[in-house]
């Protein structure tokens, strides 16, 4: 099963790595393969826990944000054409209407290499990236922005991460890191018209927190009020009719 799973993805990146060879110069066609194509390693990577996939996919995701400025390399099993030349790349990647979400996606992956990584001064490399990168990017974004909440809840687990790089005696830094940590996760909770679930994963991860500092009250507040928004996304609150309900409404009209 794995091994089929692994020669379907090398099959797409074929076929992603063929589209991108005859996408010529085109700035758009360029940008978007290039993404899939990272897209395609990444899962590769998922399959296989190759690490040398999962870096190919932060390498070109780095390409597509115009983090790293060379001509991408040809990978061996792939034939990517040296046509994605970096000029075009700098060029459209400022103002693609799909820029958030691809550095969405790097800085997941930044995070994943950070996850698998053992050496302690590469895993901070990572995390640092990666938290950078989204510091960068949530402070471009308008409160009105669909994902913003999402965004910060990101945040706020990058700056949570951070922790994992300190001893147990640095208390004063894992504090100042856990209340980082919660002013993202605060700031998402706070945000009245993002959806409920997304608030509610903010308000639980704010608390959890305040948990770890063995703050007590604050961590009882935020709970207390993600869980009272629990009733907003349940279907009786919405209105909706589980199936045993509706069927017994429907043999009670026959």
């Amino acid at each position: 099963m794995r091994q089929k799973q692994i020669r379907d993805i090398d099959r797409a990146i074929e076929l992603v790595s063929e589209a991108i060879a005859c996408g010529g110069f085109d700035e758009a066609f360029s940008l978007v393969y290039t993404k899939q194509l990272s897209s395609c390693l990444e899962q590769r990577y998922r399959v296989s826990k190759n690490v040398r996939d999962l870096d190919l996919a932060i390498q070109m995701g780095r390409d597509v944000l115009g983090k790293s400025m060379h001509v991408p390399r040809l990978f061996s099993y792939t034939f990517v054409a040296k046509i994605l030349i970096c000029e075009i790349l700098e060029k459209a990647n400022t103002s693609h209407p799909l820029r958030d979400r691809w550095n969405m996606d790097l800085g997941v992956m930044l995070d994943r290499r950070f996850q698998c990584t053992t050496d302690v001064k590469e895993r901070g490399a990572y995390l640092s990236e990666a938290l950078s990168n989204q510091e960068e990017f949530v402070n471009k974004l308008t409160a009105n922005h669909p994902d913003f909440v999402w965004y910060l809840c990101t945040l706020g687990n990058y700056r949570v991460h951070l922790n994992d790089l300190l001893p147990e005696n640095e208390r004063n830094r894992r504090k100042s890191n856990y209340l980082s940590a919660i002013s993202a996760y605060q700031q998402g909770f706070e945000q009245l018209y993002a959806t409920p679930y997304s608030r509610i994963r903010c308000g639980m991860l704010a608390g959890s927190c305040y948990i770890a500092l063995k703050d007590w009250a604050p961590a009882s507040k935020i709970l207390s009020e993600s869980i009272q928004m629990f009733q907003r996304i349940s279907p009786r609150f919405r209105g909706e009719r589980s199936p045993a309900s509706a069927q017994r409404s429907y043999w009670h009209v026959s």
